[in-house]
């Protein structure tokens, strides 16, 4: 991957007089600039080879100073077009090493510095670049300040280049100050710094913080659906489930949740917020839409939302489409109990011959067929009521309730 050029040397000349040769006045000669101007022409035509040569020439006549450090960063520019960025990093430094650049020069080339570091993989070079030096200049700017001078010394991506290595490095609690800073001295923030800040505030368990961080990330870009997750996992690690709640209905509302996985988030917290009918009718949408698999999974919450809002029937019903997903019977049988509730005997009946044809373990078969004979009595068939009883005798768990529910049975026959 090509490595990013530094700005046009006319830009890094800007401020800097031309007049006379003191280095300690940050002046060079028109000499020495009108033979960096020829140079970075011949870098941006891709003249490189010629380039260098001239380079090579300049060094060998300049003594230390202002003019001899532009020349170094100069020729960080063509060994980044040759993709050499260590190489870029020696001249670099050596351009530093000469004292002579004004403090916001110095921070950004330190800058440049660290990013190269940082793209090599290197954080702990990228640190040891970055971690004195820009806190020094960052006092110096305070002082300036205190003096009456308005003039900002570091700018915005020094500080975030320092945040990013010290989050490599996972000294996520010393990044926060100086992406606090960054963030203060830009007028466009980046979404990716605002969510370096974020991720600084949760490691540190600072919950709040982090909230209040991802506010600011929704509403820059609300399409993004983690982090509507991320507001929620965040409120509810604030056990503010009320707030957590808003967050995904807000979401949900809003049309910016598809994931399965915020559906079922919001589902979950309905039902724990006492809202089951909600989480029912949400769920019922996800379904048909397709933002969730029909899977049994799924049926069984959509039962437990019906079942919590007292819609046994609806809940029975969910959890006969689970059943399809199940190895045994055993949901069909939970749908049986509850068309028992409200008195669908009818439905208890043809569900308990769909459960035990499924599947029951001896004592689940016991009870299933109770039901059933139950079921069958309140319908007033009572040859069918006897035949379940006479099944479920040779359960021990129900044995002794079918025999008496045979002699009543008896005994109203007469």
């Amino acid at each position: 991957m090509r490595l990013r050029l530094l700005p046009s040397l006319l830009v890094i000349l800007m401020g800097w007089g031309m007049n006379g040769v003191n280095a300690n006045d940050n002046t060079i000669s028109p000499i020495t600039y009108d033979a960096l101007n020829r140079i970075q022409t011949l870098l941006q035509e891709a003249q490189y080879s010629e380039a260098q040569q001239q380079l090579d020439t300049l060094i060998d006549k300049l003594n230390p100073g202002f003019g001899l450090a532009l020349t170094y960063q100069l020729y960080g520019q063509y060994w980044l077009s040759q993709e050499q960025p260590d190489k870029a990093i020696s001249v670099y430094q050596q351009a530093l090493a000469l004292a002579v650049f004004a403090p916001p020069q110095e921070s950004a080339i330190l800058t440049n510095v660290a990013q190269i570091q940082l793209s090599l993989g290197d954080s702990a070079a990228a640190l040891n670049t970055l971690q004195e030096d820009i806190p020094r200049l960052l006092l110096m700017e305070r002082e300036a300040t205190r003096s009456g001078s308005s003039s900002r010394i570091v700018q915005a991506p020094a500080l975030m280049t320092l945040a990013t290595a010290l989050q490599m490095q996972e000294r996520f609690a010393d990044s926060i100050p100086f992406l606090l800073q960054a963030i203060e001295r830009t007028d466009s923030v980046q979404e990716s710094w605002l969510r370096m800040l974020m991720v600084a505030y949760f490691k540190v368990n600072a919950y709040s913080q982090a909230a209040l961080v991802l506010d600011r990330l929704i509403a820059m870009n609300p399409e993004r659906e983690e982090y509507w997750q991320q507001q929620t996992s965040m409120y509810q690690l604030l056990e503010r489930t009320d707030k957590a709640l808003r967050t995904l209905e807000l979401g949900y509302v809003g049309g910016y949740l598809h994931n399965a996985e915020s559906v079922r988030m919001l589902v979950q917290l309905l039902i724990a917020e006492g809202i089951p009918d909600r989480a029912g009718r949400v769920l019922v949408e996800a379904l048909q839409q397709g933002k969730l698999a029909e899977d049994e999974a799924n049926w069984r919450l959509l039962a437990a939302a019906w079942q919590q809002s007292r819609d046994r029937r609806q809940a029975a019903l969910a959890l006969r489409f689970a059943v399809q997903y199940a190895d045994d019977g055993v949901l069909l049988l939970r749908a049986a109990q509850l068309f028992a509730q409200d008195a669908h005997h009818a439905d208890v009946l043809r569900v308990v011959d769909e459960a035990i044809e499924k599947g029951l373990v001896d004592d689940d078969q016991g009870r299933a067929l109770m039901l059933a004979g139950n079921a069958a009595y309140e319908l007033q068939q009572m040859n069918l009521s006897r035949r379940y009883f006479q099944r479920a005798l040779r359960f021990a768990n129900v044995a002794a309730s079918a025999r008496e529910w045979l002699n009543y049975i008896a005994l109203l026959e007469g």
